[in-house]
This record gives C-alpha cells, structure tokens and sequence, in this order.
C-alpha cells in the first residue's frame, strides 16, 4: 500500500465490504465498497454492486445495485418488515443524478420511476414518474385488487390531462 502524502493524478482505489450489524446480532447492512483517495484529505467512498439493508428482525428492507461510478442502477426494492414488497424505484440507466461529496457519494436522482405496493398481497397501489425532479408521463392509481382508479398525465410538472374510471 503507498503513503498517502500527495496528490496523485489518479485516484487511489482500495475496495473492502461492509457488513454492520445491530446491537443484537442481526445484520443491518452488506454491499461492497470503494474508496477512492485523491490527496491526504480529499477522499470519497462509493457503493459498488448489490447493497442490502435488514429490519431488526432479519428480514429485507432494501435492495439496490450501484454502478462503478457510485450511482443507483436499474430497479431498488422497498419491502415491508413482513417481506412483501412496499415499493420499488426504477432508475433505469439514468446518469441524472444530484451528487453531494462528502464523505459517503450521497446521490439523488433526477429521472426515475417509482411505483407504490399495498401491503398484502403485491398489488401496485400508485406509479409515479419523474423527468429532472419535475412529475412527467402517465401517473396511474390502482385499488386493493389492481383494478385503475385514475391516470393523470404530466409535462414539465404540471397536469396535462386527467381520466377517472
């Protein structure tokens, strides 16, 4: 391993995995990680790969896949504490993110796709749909059994049209 002393005019990387438990015992959070050191203060650490958060009582709370470059990748899953799923976020293949550094790369993404579960069984409650941050395309509202209550479509925020069935 070199010193870190002085700029480098690449990043240095050292990869590890994170795996923190609860005071318990039960596993709170596993991923891989990269740290990626750029002078003797300036450094940021990435999520890389598969990263998992557990409730207290075991059980999935969260699922999302990053890329290489630290930002959330296709689709992230919500669950409830009973394991059925409460919501899950479409990233796609979207590089539209805000990005905060600090010590962790925090990100929040402009475009994405979320869609809302009732609790049991997974039938879709609400899908949501955002371009730059702003509500766009069709947002749809389903009842307990999935039949479509309502659709409203979006442009740059605001309401286009609106249907109720």
């Amino acid at each position: 391993n070199k010193r870190i002393t002085s700029l480098y005019e690449k990043p240095v990387e050292r990869k590890y995995y994170v795996k923190e438990r609860y005071y318990k015992g039960n596993l709170y959070v596993e991923g891989q990680a990269v740290q990626k050191i750029f002078s003797k203060k300036k450094r940021v650490e990435l999520k890389r790969g598969a990263w998992k958060w557990y409730y207290k009582n075991g059980q999935l709370k969260d699922s999302v896949f990053y890329s290489d470059l630290g930002l959330p990748t296709g689709i992230a899953t919500k669950y409830f504490s009973d394991g059925s799923i409460q919501e899950q976020i479409d990233y796609g293949t979207s590089t539209n993110f805000k990005i905060r550094e600090r010590n962790w790369l925090t990100t929040i993404a402009k475009d994405y796709s979320r869609t809302y579960y009732y609790k049991n069984p997974n039938v879709p409650k609400k899908t949501t749909y955002y371009l730059n941050k702003k509500k766009s395309g069709t947002w749809k509202t389903f009842d307990t059994s999935g039949k479509l209550l309502s659709e409203k479509v979006y442009e740059n925020g605001k309401v286009q049209s609106s249907k109720k069935y």
